[in-house]
C-alpha cells in the first residue's frame, strides 16, 4: 500500500515492467522446437503400398498415390527413434511406427498393423 500512496506512477510502471517481462518468458517458452532428425538414413525417396514418399532433411513430407497426380504435403518430427508424428495439409497428426532394413522401410500403424513395405528409390545427398 506504501507505494500507491507515495509513489503511484512508480508502481505503476513496476507493474507494467513485471507484466512484460513475464509475457516476454511465456512467449520464449512457446517457442516451436527446431526439427531434429533422429535417423538420416530415412531421408530420400521411397515407393511402395501403391505410393511414393519423400521424406526431407528439413521434415518436410509428400506423398503422392501411384497413377494420380495430386500430390499430398506436410511436415514429419520424430517422437522417438522408431515413431514419427505426420501432419498432412487438412488432415490432423498421425503417428507412425518405422523399421528400417538396409533399403527397405515398413511403416506400421501404433497398434503394429503394417501398413506396407516401401523400397528405398533414391536418398538425397548428405548436406554439406
Amino acid at each position: 500500500m506504501m507505494c500507491m500512496r507515495r509513489f503511484p506512477l512508480l508502481c505503476t510502471v513496476s507493474w507494467v515492467f513485471l507484466v512484460v517481462l513475464l509475457s516476454a518468458a511465456l512467449l520464449t517458452s512457446c517457442k516451436k522446437k527446431p526439427f531434429e532428425l533422429k535417423n538420416p538414413a530415412l531421408v530420400g525417396t521411397w515407393k511402395g503400398a501403391g505410393q511414393t514418399v519423400e521424406l526431407f532433411r528439413d521434415g518436410k513430407i509428400t506423398l503422392v498415390a501411384d497413377g494420380k497426380s495430386k500430390q499430398s504435403a506436410g511436415s514429419y518430427a520424430f517422437i522417438d527413434e522408431d515413431t514419427i508424428r505426420v501432419r498432412l495439409k487438412g488432415s490432423r497428426p498421425r503417428d507412425y511406427g518405422l523399421s528400417l532394413t538396409g533399403d527397405i522401410l515398413k511403416i506400421t500403424r501404433t497398434d503394429g498393423t503394417l501398413i506396407g513395405e516401401f523400397k528405398r528409390v533414391s536418398q538425397f545427398p548428405e548436406k554439406t
